[in-house]
């Protein structure tokens, strides 16, 4: 595809940045981990497990996390969805917010449906005094660091953790100098509330608990919008703005993948005094061991996620499943059985036991 410079002839060819995007393997997708909607629920519901939580006092939990993110998209003039919405509001099937993949309903949904874009202007401070930039307006990048998990999900040790993600937050606040207490302004990448609630988890940042710092800047996925490959695009661009209204530090956190790669961006309104820098931080591989796949099983598992498609009518038609063997493996399956589709969706099945067979084909 050809980059057009148009404004200034002289410009060499853009330089792009691009490649390949593995998230799960064959035998995962072939089984039905196939997109970003089935999987982070089936991860929703293992962080549902993880806490003890019955089925609906995690839908109210997730309801009322969901339901700040809404508040912040009410007042943002960029968002895409700007209705308010309450936390019973968001949980419920409803006409206009279809259950899509139990947990979720589409008012948990990455929104991708948009016509938007954003940009970001990186000039040096003497470059912004000599255009004349006001002091006030200038915004410093501090720290950026990254880390991966496994790309596949079913090596992960655990799918309501990342240590990828505690790695590279870590490894920020270190480079930075800093805490998360000492942050000013939050933008966690909501996607889907898994997303936040396991960075959160990571971070050590207590979504519990009352506070008067917002976990967003833009509203999250679901309500400002998810254009795609650009939603953090979306969300430096409004953290400069909030910076310049509110001074002090900003951190922005991204991922991609099925929660696999992870990202941190520290901001702030003073400049970083050992200058910017970046770096890839080390995971610790010993302490979570990855978990060696098993294709070919069949026989006894036990389930530690899944989550519930359902069709344009509020019908559910499949589950997706991650299972554990004895030896420790992860297998993947799902059912079509209309009983346990319904029951999936009122009870808690992560913890039992079920029968995978050769095709994967579970059965309770």
């Amino acid at each position: 595809m050809e980059v057009r410079r148009d404004a200034d002839a002289e410009l060499g060819p853009a330089e792009r940045y691009e490649g390949d995007l593995d998230m799960a393997t064959e035998h995962e997708m072939g089984r039905g981990v196939v997109e970003p909607g089935v999987v982070y629920p089936l991860f929703e519901t293992a962080i549902r497990h993880s806490r003890g939580e019955s089925v609906a006092e995690h839908r109210n939990r997730i309801g009322a996390l969901w339901a700040g993110f809404n508040t912040v998209a009410v007042e943002n003039p960029h968002a895409a969805v700007r209705t308010p919405m309450t936390a019973t509001e968001i949980t419920t099937p409803s006409r206009d917010n279809r259950m899509v993949a139990a947990p979720y309903t589409k008012a948990m949904m990455a929104n991708n449906n948009v016509d938007q874009a954003s940009a970001v202007l990186i000039v040096s401070a003497a470059r912004a005094a000599a255009l004349g930039v006001p002091r006030d307006r200038w915004v410093f990048p501090l720290v950026g660091t990254k880390a991966d998990d496994e790309a596949s999900p079913g090596a992960r040790h655990d799918l309501h953790r990342s240590p990828a993600a505690r790695a590279a937050g870590s490894l920020a606040f270190e480079l930075a100098g800093t805490d998360l207490d000492e942050v000013d302004h939050l933008d966690i990448y909501a996607c889907f509330p898994a997303s936040v609630q396991v960075c959160a988890l990571e971070l050590g940042l207590d979504l519990d608990g009352p506070s008067d710092r917002p976990l967003t800047v833009t509203g999250g996925l679901t309500f400002a919008g998810a254009p795609h490959s650009n939603s953090v695009g979306q969300s430096l661009a409004a953290m400069v703005g909030r910076l310049r209204e509110k001074p002090g530090t900003g951190l922005v956190y991204g991922n991609g993948g099925y929660l696999g790669k992870h990202a941190f961006g520290l901001y702030g309104t003073e400049p970083p005094a050992a200058g910017y820098r970046t770096a890839s931080a080390e995971v610790d591989l010993a302490a979570t061991p990855s978990r060696t796949p098993d294709p070919d099983f069949a026989g006894r598992a036990t389930i530690d996620g899944y989550s519930v498609s359902h069709d344009r009518e509020g019908s559910p038609t499949r589950a997706l499943v991650s299972m554990l063997t004895t030896s420790g493996s992860r297998v993947w399956g799902g059912t079509t059985d209309p009983a346990t589709l319904d029951a999936m969706v009122v009870e808690e099945f992560v913890g039992r036991e079920v029968e995978l067979d050769p095709d994967g084909l579970v059965s309770v």
